[in-house]
């Protein structure tokens, strides 16, 4: 073979072996850039099974927003009966625990004292009447020899005198004789209304003296239900609320209203006081424990939405309601919460489908598969 022969030859195998390489080189170029654009596309998506969720479908109800407060029955009339008169104890009819009517007698003092002291004024007023008689007798005539010239002024000023001080002098007389009656009067103690003796502090023959506490009394016809209530809740009380009192003794609630608010506050406690009447029942007696539960606000229909339900975001509350088989996602405005409801203001509506599930894979436009939550 000639030598030109061979330098084509060689030229030839040279040329392929460029041409090989070259066409390596974009077969590796070609596999990096599909795995490059592999990486770079996201995963095919999958579908998502519908997510299991529990709802609630929303009603328009009654709702009420209430406080309970532990509390204890007092009699609604109760005095402490002091002596009025000082004199020793001479009957004490009735002992405690005894029920009593207006105007029975609970105690006897000793009024000799003011008896003899009416005695004196009575007589007195006698001997004054006898000597006004006299002078108004003598103050007719010396009118009429006054008239005659038959005395002086002077003589019909004394008798004038004498007759208006006598005048004066019974007066004084008779207001001391009422007084002193007044006095003595004090020495029947009679009950001021119906009711049930609650202490006895005095005995038969010991000394009463004015101010002394002879008995207790607490009426039977009405009770009250008072309670301490903390200063926080004192500005969302008012006279009038409703109430219902609740006792051991009793199988029903008793209904009541807050009759007095009273805003002083405990200097220990912070607490102020209420109280509410309650109509007696038998079996409820002063001192018992009870309940009170104040009614602050009351309406006939409101949407009210379970707590579970609700859903806290960085743009507000609000809930999931179901929409054609998907959770959609609805802001609303809350009201009054009571227990494990809260009234809703705005947002959701009455056959509103609220899902109570409380998952974390809950999104907005999730696929869901719901059951109805049976109260």
């Amino acid at each position: 073979m000639s030598s030109a022969e061979n330098d084509r030859s060689s030229r030839g195998a040279s040329a392929l072996t460029r041409i090989i390489a070259v066409l390596a080189v974009l077969v590796l170029v070609l596999l990096i850039v599909v795995r490059v654009r592999q990486k770079l596309q996201p995963p095919p998506e999958v579908a998502l099974r519908p997510l299991a969720v529990k709802v609630t479908k929303l009603e328009a109800e009654p709702f009420a927003v209430s406080r309970t407060y532990i509390g204890t029955l007092v009699a609604a009339e109760r005095v402490v009966i002091s002596a009025e008169l000082t004199g020793r104890v001479r009957r004490l009819p009735f002992r405690e625990g005894q029920t009593v009517r207006r105007g029975d007698l609970l105690a006897v003092i000793d009024d000799t004292e003011e008896g003899k002291e009416i005695r004196r004024l009575e007589a007195g007023l006698v001997k004054l009447g006898t000597d006004l008689r006299f002078w108004e007798a003598e103050y007719e005539r010396d009118q009429i020899l006054f008239a005659g010239r038959s005395i002086s002024q002077e003589k019909l000023d004394e008798t004038t005198r004498q007759r208006d001080g006598l005048l004066a002098a019974m007066e004084q007389s008779r207001q001391g004789l009422a007084l002193a009656q007044t006095r003595r009067s004090y020495g029947r103690v009679v009950a001021p209304f119906d009711g049930v003796v609650q202490a006895v502090h005095t005995q038969p023959g010991e000394l009463a003296v004015m101010g002394k506490p002879l008995l207790e009394l607490v009426g039977d016809s009405a009770l009250k239900a008072t309670a301490q209530v903390p200063q926080v809740d004192l500005n969302e009380l008012r006279q009038g609320q409703r109430v219902v009192v609740k006792a051991a003794v009793v199988d029903r609630g008793l209904p009541a209203v807050v009759d007095r608010v009273y805003p002083a506050l405990d200097a220990r406690s912070r607490t102020a006081t209420i109280e509410a009447f309650v109509a007696p029942v038998a079996g409820l007696q002063p001192g018992m424990v009870v309940s009170l539960t104040v009614f602050r606000s009351e309406h006939e229909e409101v949407i009210l939405l379970p707590r579970q339900a609700l859903r806290t975001t960085e743009s507000g509350e609000g809930v999931f309601v179901v929409r054609d088989e998907h959770a959609v996602w609805r802001p609303v405005v809350t009201g009054e919460a009571q227990g494990r409801k809260v009234a809703v203001v705005s947002g959701v509506a009455a056959g509103d489908e609220v899902i109570l599930t409380p998952s974390p894979q809950l999104r907005d436009g999730r696929a869901v598969q719901v059951w109805v939550n049976k109260p």
